[in-house]
């Protein structure tokens, strides 16, 4: 009976308890970054960026859901490591995966970074396909 529950590591699968620890330290993660306001029944999360990414915009305005389509991308191109972090752990990682391919412009050092980040390559994203269909007459 305890050789059932045994786990081989070459066979791939990982051990229970660092899914847990993993979860545990995600949560104690969560609460430093996020500041949570209780109102009513449920939690309003809000995410601080740094100063001056959305400067055209008004922060406290920012849908998160319904705007994660701008927020994603611009976090990306303009933001800092923590921002990316806030941003990952809002969203969850296959989110943010799928918003970035499906973008339809992210600069070259967002992009590489991207493609790093979720083992992917350049060519797999929306942005890279369309900036070789777009002639350029100058490319320094």
């Amino acid at each position: 009976m305890y050789q059932d529950k045994e786990m081989k590591w070459g066979s791939g699968a990982k051990p229970q308890f660092e899914k847990d620890l993993f979860g545990q330290k995600l949560k104690k993660i969560s609460y430093l970054i996020f500041s949570c306001f209780y109102s009513s029944n449920n939690y309003t999360i809000t995410m601080t960026f740094s100063k001056g990414l959305f400067r055209d915009t008004d922060e406290t305005k920012l849908d998160y859901e319904k705007h994660a389509g701008q927020i994603i991308p611009r976090v990306f191109m303009r933001g800092t490591i923590d921002d990316m972090k806030q941003v990952l752990l809002y969203y969850g990682r296959e989110k943010v995966k799928h918003t970035l391919l499906q973008t339809r412009y992210l600069d070259k050092t967002a992009l590489a970074f991207s493609a790093g980040l979720f083992n992917l390559h350049k060519e797999d994203f929306r942005c890279y396909k369309l900036s070789q269909s777009i002639p350029q007459l100058w490319n320094y």
